[in-house]
């Protein structure tokens, strides 16, 4: 099964390498501060309340936030089963069947077919779920769907129309007027901007399921930027 800790830091060993740590506004709420605060009042994440689909924003290690340039995906369904999709550098995307459960704030993923587990720690707070390994590393998710930013539940011309508008407010003068989760989800290509190049996916990605193409947003992201 893929560790999702090994993914992660991973991705913030990257990050530091190239230079490019910073705070994630995300998180921090302001660039303007390294600290986060994950939760002053933590409530403890319930097995209806984590069920659907999250994606990936932010990490925190060190009680700093990193911006994570990289597709990862949990799909947590009803029945207790479900997904994790993601890529390491340069490495195609993976999609693992897993089995899930929640026991008090203990989270944990079985391997569908290898029966390998792994164990986390999850809070539920103001719609990000966070879930922290045993290495001290945090990765918070938001329930959005990556180029679904009008959250009709489809990813089509009208995403990509949306985030358009949304360049055009910003590059004029203007304010985008997205909220933290229109933003996550329509910055597909995870570069920190929301721009043609995001629509441009967007709409390649609507061609192909309008032609028959099965493979979910999540992956044909991570196929992008491999």
């Amino acid at each position: 099964m893929m560790k999702l800790r090994k993914l992660i830091s991973a991705a913030i060993s990257l990050t530091v390498m190239c230079g490019a740590a910073a705070p994630s506004a995300l998180c921090a709420g302001a660039a303007a501060t390294s600290e986060v605060s994950l939760s002053a009042a933590p409530k403890q994440a319930d097995g209806v309340g984590i069920v659907g689909e999250w994606n990936i924003i932010y990490a925190v290690s060190e009680n700093v936030a990193f911006d994570i340039d990289m597709v990862l995906c949990l799909n947590l369904k009803s029945d207790g089963t479900g997904t994790i999709t993601g890529a390491s550098d340069g490495e195609a995307p993976r999609t693992d069947k897993v089995t899930w459960s929640l026991n008090g704030n203990t989270l944990t993923f079985v391997d569908y077919f290898e029966g390998g587990s792994d164990t986390y720690t999850a809070y539920l707070n103001n719609n990000i779920l966070s879930i922290t390994a045993d290495n001290g590393i945090t990765m918070c998710f938001a329930r959005h769907t990556p180029g679904d930013p009008n959250s009709d539940g489809s990813v089509d011309a009208k995403d990509a129309s949306f985030i358009l508008s949304a360049y055009t407010r910003s590059s004029t003068g203007g304010s985008a007027s997205l909220s933290e989760l229109q933003t996550a989800a329509a910055d597909v290509l995870t570069d920190g901007a929301v721009d043609a190049r995001d629509a441009s996916l967007i709409l390649s990605y609507y061609s192909y399921v309008s032609t028959g193409g099965t493979d979910s947003i999540a992956v044909c992201i991570a196929n992008a930027q491999s």
